[in-house]
């Protein structure tokens, strides 16, 4: 029953079922982690990527914004940077190049990786193709 769950173990079934393809599911289950804990990045962050799996992109992108703003602790860099990220995947989507590039930019300024490297060139590229 999920009266009795606490948020932490609603966000993991909800990554469950977002693993098994469940998307909307996911999404339910993300929101219930969400009213036992409104301030649990986490959970925002998942829920704006299940969002986007369905596409439903401004949905998507308020709740990895309310992910960003809520990161606390040790996990508030990979929150804000797979945020982020995920905002910037949903721009490239629609081919705003220029947002897509900075939210690239700030998912690596949080957290160093190739990946947003090669992305951040990646959008680079396709401005100087745009021109």
């Amino acid at each position: 029953m999920a009266a009795a769950e606490s948020s932490e173990s609603l966000n993991k079934k909800g990554e469950r079922l977002y693993h098994q393809g469940k998307l909307r599911e996911s999404i339910t289950l993300y929101q219930q982690a969400i009213d036992k804990d409104p301030t649990h990045a986490q959970a925002y962050s998942n829920l704006g990527l299940s969002y986007q799996k369905v596409g439903d992109f401004p949905n998507a992108i308020w709740a990895n914004r309310k992910a960003i703003a809520l990161a606390r602790g040790a996990g508030k860099n990979g929150v804000m940077a797979s945020s982020y990220y995920n905002i910037a995947r949903i721009f490239e989507a629609q081919g705003d190049w220029k947002q897509a590039e900075q939210n690239f930019w700030w998912a690596r300024q949080n957290r160093p990786m190739k990946v947003y490297d090669d992305a951040i060139l990646r959008m680079q590229g396709k401005q100087a193709e745009a021109k």
